[in-house]
């Protein structure tokens, strides 16, 4: 499966309950559900919540940004993550959320997994220092870290 194929069932013998879809902006209250989330909050350094005028912002440059992608995860008929890629010259760089009310069942490793099979090229994962869940993400997709700096860990993968 290509992760440009929305709506399409993975073959992938792990993750063959997930497919992608491309964000749009009838996504835009769901995502910010998501970013607003205390565990989110949290594992981003207990930053305060983003008002609807910033999300809106956001997601709108990301949307028309030809160099990111903004995709979707489903599982069955449950919308259960999004995974950002953007597309810099050097590498792409890979971010990622899981929803709270699926936390804790492996979507992070597959979904993520699922991506970064389908990028050819170096790769790049920021994580928070405190977010272990991501940090356990970027490590099963085999992302090597790099940097330590302050409470944020840098991830890559060549």
């Amino acid at each position: 499966m290509r992760i440009s194929d929305h709506n399409r069932k993975d073959s992938h013998p792990n993750s063959a309950d997930l497919s992608f879809y491309a964000a749009s902006q009838a996504d835009s209250d769901l995502l910010l559900t998501w970013a607003n989330d205390p565990g989110v909050r949290a594992a981003s350094g207990d930053r305060p919540p983003i008002q609807y005028a910033e999300h809106e912002k956001w997601l709108e440059g990301i949307l028309q940004d030809p160099h990111s992608r903004l995709m979707m995860v489903r599982q069955a008929h449950a919308v259960v993550g999004v995974v950002r890629i953007i597309h810099a010259v050097e590498y792409h760089e890979i971010s990622w959320t899981v929803a709270p009310e699926f936390r804790g069942r492996g979507i992070g490793c597959k979904m993520v997994a699922m991506v970064t099979a389908e990028l050819s090229g170096p790769l790049r994962a920021t994580v928070e220092k405190s977010n272990a869940a991501s940090i356990k993400v970027a490590q099963a997709a085999g992302f090597e870290l790099y940097q330590d700096k302050e409470n944020v860990l840098f991830y890559r993968r060549n």
